[in-house]
């Protein structure tokens, strides 16, 4: 519990990190894009955003929001309680989406060699994982992507995501509820 308090009181510190790390994702995210096989190449964010296209959640990366009584607070203090993690320890406190054309091990495969060529170390999601191959997830309520971290800056990880474009809608729709 001590931990969890110090981890908790460092949230400033942690968030700092977190957000200058944002600008190695958002390169990262901006080549897989232009040049990973298998990644959709969306042009403009902004402008599908703007737009209203169904993939208005594509933003780039984000860092939770720790504003009092925000969703993103809560969730934080909750994974600290149930899950005993250390707040600069979480997968998700620093994350993006990708769109890809599948999840098949060959795309991904494929996908994940070019982000460790490119000089990222994936930490967690690798082909050889026993538990999530490639890092999918499949759940009953439709819920099917690959999710990985990957060190972004300064030993800080973030969570990659990578879903179809039938499956992110579902995702979007969805999301009001989570």
């Amino acid at each position: 519990a001590d931990d969890l308090e110090s981890s908790w009181s460092r949230r400033g510190e942690i968030m700092a990190s977190a957000e200058s790390a944002k600008s190695s994702m958002r390169a990262m995210m901006d080549d897989l894009m232009e040049h990973a096989p298998g990644v959709v190449n969306l042009k403009s964010l902004d402008e599908l955003d703007s737009q209203g296209n169904p993939l208005k959640g594509l933003t780039g990366p984000r860092v939770k929001s720790l504003k009092e009584d925000s969703a993103g607070r809560v969730r934080v203090r909750d994974k600290m309680e149930t899950q005993n993690d250390l707040m600069h320890e979480m997968s998700d406190l620093l994350a993006g989406r990708l769109v890809v054309d599948d999840l098949e091990p060959e795309t991904l495969g494929q996908l994940y060699r070019y982000i460790e060529d490119s000089g990222f170390r994936i930490i967690d999601g690798r082909p050889e994982d026993p538990v999530m191959p490639y890092g999918v997830r499949e759940f009953p309520d439709g819920y099917h992507a690959a999710h990985i971290q990957v060190e972004v800056a300064d030993g800080l990880t973030a969570e990659l995501q990578f879903h179809t474009v039938e499956r992110f809608k579902v995702l979007e729709e969805a999301h009001v509820y989570y």
